[in-house]
């Protein structure tokens, strides 16, 4: 019979020697890159490139919009700068295995715990599957897994197109799950142990700074069915990883400053570069968290050295991993797309809008509870600048962390003046949530320490934390189902392709057909049942799908002639 206290041990030994090696082989490729860069001109560089694949999204205008001699030029700078870097670090890791001794960790977990972390993973694989039976795939699903995670892996890593700015994401979506064909499902996979991973550090901290178990595990539901977080938690786009990273940089970051633990600097330095590779928008957080430490610094009037420090490496490493973009796409791909560009004149003319974004933004945030701009979502949104008033110093960092998180958002919104999607809030909506139920949790807490006797401070503090949290979960869970074929995506993801399932049929199984570049989520579709739809057109194929906008290639003007209209602006065309 196993004892509730007995713990599972992992001792690692000669870790140092696996990291050196690992360390060499993650820097040498990025040596390898920009040397090969650097010495074949822009003319022998696109047809290696073209060589990989030439089959892919809006391939006619790549060499015209993004790969130029300009790019070229400005590539050769940055490619540089990468050999520098990247030897730097190469030199660094040498010097540091030479100098330390490889001590064994032993890493230790007992059987209770263990046991209640299989809880967590089974509720998240339970919900986060529920999330993925409800949502059909979107448009920005698809268009990731076709025109990103199905291409050569070198041009995932390379091609910032619409943008592209989930890369890594795609490329480790392609690396691993491209033979199965098949990476929208792979894609939500990744999401859904992602999803797992979130619940499993939120209870963990939830469990430190509460202290029981059970409330720590009611505590995480309301984390757990947290519209966006529950939302994207089964979707093949990045954010639930990125949303892991920024759960373990929060965890780690507080740790660090208990402890100061150059081992939880290693990993919070690791999960920041990672965050940074699945979402570019992971900046909000890493600024946030950079501020934070100065204000620590000042509050405590020593400066964290060494943090800045390991901040310093997230930079040039995450600098490394774009620079395939850099080089291959060019830097206005990133600072010029639509998504991007202010869509307002100044700041002055997007204040009045911005304060509304703001509003709607609380009201999504805790699902508007009793309806849109009602008190009880300001009440929760402001609850955590009630732990300034704690007596211990983490509570009141903990609400520090949590204003700066929000007034680095506020600022770069201003300064960008574009509207961000809903779901780039991910982040802010889910660590704010983890700090509201941490912060409720405390003032009853707070309330409970005023009685005297300590079976009524018990029922206090199990029946006001316990029954709230609880039919707060219900209407979560209800809300939960009704929105999320809507509001992920902002459209009906499920009208929309259950509208194309229809048109399926229109077009016998053996006929072949081309598709324009913006028609790629009707490829999707038609690829399962016509074994002969193309990516890229031949010119002979029988029947043509575009979109209304999309110009008709002059090649095919006179060999189609247009069919019958679908849904959502699509042209079907037949052969003459």
């Amino acid at each position: 019979m196993i004892t509730p206290d007995k713990r599972v041990s992992l001792k690692l030994i000669q870790l140092k020697k696996v990291l050196f090696f690992a360390g060499l082989a993650f820097f040498t490729p990025f040596i390898l890159f920009c040397v090969f860069y650097l010495v074949l001109g822009h003319g022998l560089l696109t047809r290696w490139y073209l060589s990989l694949n030439d089959c892919f999204y809006k391939r006619d205008s790549w060499s015209a919009l993004f790969f130029t001699p300009q790019t070229k030029s400005t590539g050769n700078i940055l490619a540089l700068i990468g050999i520098a870097i990247s030897v730097y670090f190469s030199l660094l890791i040498i010097i540091k295995k030479r100098k330390e001794e490889d001590l064994p960790i032993t890493l230790s977990i007992s059987y209770r715990s263990l046991s209640w972390y299989g809880g967590v993973t089974v509720i998240a694989l339970l919900l986060g599957t529920w999330s993925w039976s409800l949502a059909s795939p979107a448009y920005d699903e698809v268009f990731s897994a076709v025109n990103c995670a199905e291409l050569h892996p070198f041009q995932t890593l390379s091609y910032y197109m619409l943008p592209n700015n989930h890369i890594y994401f795609n490329f480790l979506n392609n690396v691993l799950f491209s033979r199965l064909h098949n990476t929208i499902a792979t894609g939500r996979l990744l999401s859904l142990l992602a999803y797992a991973c979130v619940l499993i550090g939120a209870y963990h901290w939830l469990h430190v700074k509460i202290g029981k178990r059970l409330y720590a595990l009611l505590g995480l539901l309301p984390i757990a069915l947290q519209f966006m977080t529950w939302g994207l938690a089964a979707q093949a786009r990045g954010y639930e990883l990125q949303l892991l990273c920024a759960w373990v940089s929060f965890i780690t970051l507080f740790r660090y400053l208990q402890t100061g633990s150059t081992r939880l600097l290693k990993v919070n330095t690791l999960f920041c570069i990672v965050g940074f590779a699945m979402v570019s928008t992971y900046l909000h957080y890493f600024i946030a968290q950079l501020l934070f430490m100065l204000a620590v610094a000042v509050i405590d009037k020593k400066m964290h050295w060494q943090f800045f420090k390991y901040q310093a490496y997230v930079v040039a490493v995450v600098f490394l991993l774009y620079l395939p973009a850099l080089c291959f796409s060019g830097i206005p791909a990133f600072t010029a797309n639509r998504y991007v560009i202010p869509a307002y004149a100044n700041w002055h003319t997007f204040l009045p809008d911005f304060i509304d974004l703001l509003r709607y933004f609380i009201n999504c945030c805790f699902s508007m509870l009793f309806g849109e701009d009602r008190v009880p979502n300001f009440v929760l949104f402001f609850l955590p600048l009630s732990l300034f008033f704690f007596p211990k110093k983490e509570q009141r960092l903990i609400a520090l962390f949590y204003v700066l998180l929000w007034a680095v958002f506020i600022v770069i919104t201003l300064n960008m003046r574009r509207i961000p999607f809903t779901r780039n809030m991910i982040l802010h909506f889910s660590l704010t949530m983890g700090i509201v139920v941490y912060t409720f949790y405390s003032l009853i807490q707070k309330a409970a320490a005023l009685l005297s006797v300590e079976k009524m401070k018990t029922i206090l503090v199990s029946t006001v934390f316990a029954i709230p949290v609880l039919c707060y979960c219900i209407y979560l869970a209800k809300t939960d189902r009704r929105d999320i074929s809507h509001y992920i995506y902002c459209n009906d993801v499920n009208e929309i392709y259950t509208g194309h399932t229809k048109e399926l049929a229109w077009i016998p199984p053996t006929a072949s057909i081309a598709f324009s570049d913006e028609c790629f989520f009707l490829y999707y579709m038609f690829r399962k049942d016509h074994p002969n739809a193309h990516r890229c057109p031949t010119g002979q194929e029988d029947y043509y799908i575009k979109r209304k906008d999309d110009p008709m290639p002059s090649e095919r003007k006179d060999a189609y002639i247009k069919w019958r209209d679908g849904s959502e602006d699509y042209e079907y065309y037949v052969r003459r």
